[in-house]
C-alpha cells in the first residue's frame, strides 16, 4: 500500500493573520500591567513611609502587636507626670519619652495611664508602662510645651530605617558620635551607623527611593545606601 500524502497548506491570507495575532501576544506579554505597581526609576522602589500603631482608635491594644512585659511605672516625683517629655526617637502626637523608655506610645494623646513602649517598629512588640499618674493633659502642654510630644511633619527625621543593604536602624536617644562631618544619629542592628549633616534634611530625597549616609562596622568609607522604608 502507498503512503498516504497529505495535500500541502495553501499560503494565504489565514496564516498571515494567525502570525500577526501570536505576534501582538508576544508583544502584550511582554508590557507591564498597569494595574501593577512599577519599580521608580533605575529600577529601584520608592521610599515606603509607614507608622507604627500599637493602638486602635478605640483605645484599645492593637491584636497585631505581641506584649513581652507589663510593667508598673513611676517617674520623678518632681515633675508633672512619670513620662517626662516628648518622644526623641520620633516626633509624634501621641509618642513620649517616660524614663529611658522611648518612643512610648499612648491610645490618646493627653491624660493617658498606660503607654506601649517599643524598641524597633519592625518586630511589633512592645512593653506596656502603667504610670502612677497620668500623661499631661492640653492645658499643661500649652503651658509647658517641650514637655509634651510635636506634631507630626514627615519633614522631621524619622524613628527608624530599613536600608536597601538589608540593615535596620533606630534613632539614637542618647549621646551621638560623628564622623567625616555627620552625626552618627541610627544605630542599625548590623553594627553599622547611619549619619547625617543636616538633622532636619538627613536623606538625599531627590530621587523617588532616598539614599542616606551608611557607616559599616569598622569601616572607613562612609557610602549612600538607598533607604527602603522609614518609620514615624
Amino acid at each position: 500500500m502507498s503512503a498516504r500524502r497529505f495535500p500541502k497548506p495553501r499560503v494565504g491570507r489565514v496564516p498571515a493573520l494567525v502570525a500577526f495575532a501570536l505576534l501582538a501576544l508576544a508583544t502584550a506579554s511582554l508590557t507591564p500591567d498597569r494595574a501593577v505597581a512599577q519599580p521608580a526609576g533605575n529600577g529601584q522602589t520608592a521610599t515606603e513611609v509607614k507608622l507604627f500603631a500599637p493602638w486602635m482608635p478605640n483605645g484599645m491594644l492593637n491584636p497585631g502587636v505581641t506584649v513581652t512585659g507589663r510593667e508598673m511605672f513611676e517617674g520623678n516625683p518632681n515633675l508633672a507626670s512619670d513620662c517626662q517629655s516628648g518622644s526623641i526617637s520620633t516626633q509624634r502626637p501621641d509618642a513620649w519619652r517616660c524614663g529611658t523608655a522611648d518612643p512610648c506610645f499612648s491610645a490618646s494623646p493627653f491624660s493617658a495611664t498606660e503607654v506601649a513602649c517599643a524598641t524597633a517598629p519592625w518586630n511589633g512588640s512592645v512593653v506596656l508602662l502603667t504610670l502612677s499618674r497620668p500623661l499631661p493633659g492640653p492645658d499643661a502642654c500649652m503651658a509647658m510645651p517641650t514637655n509634651c510630644p510635636r506634631q507630626l511633619s514627615l519633614s522631621n527625621p524619622p524613628w527608624a530605617l530599613e536600608l536597601a543593604n538589608g540593615a535596620k536602624c533606630t534613632a539614637f536617644t542618647g549621646t551621638i558620635s560623628s564622623v567625616a562631618g555627620l552625626g552618627l544619629v541610627y544605630g542599625c542592628d548590623d553594627g553599622g551607623s547611619v549619619g547625617v549633616a543636616n538633622r532636619n534634611a538627613p536623606f538625599d530625597t531627590s530621587q523617588p527611593q532616598w539614599r542616606a549616609f551608611y557607616l559599616a562596622r569598622d569601616a572607613f568609607v562612609v557610602e549612600q545606601v538607598g533607604v527602603l522604608t522609614v518609620w514615624y
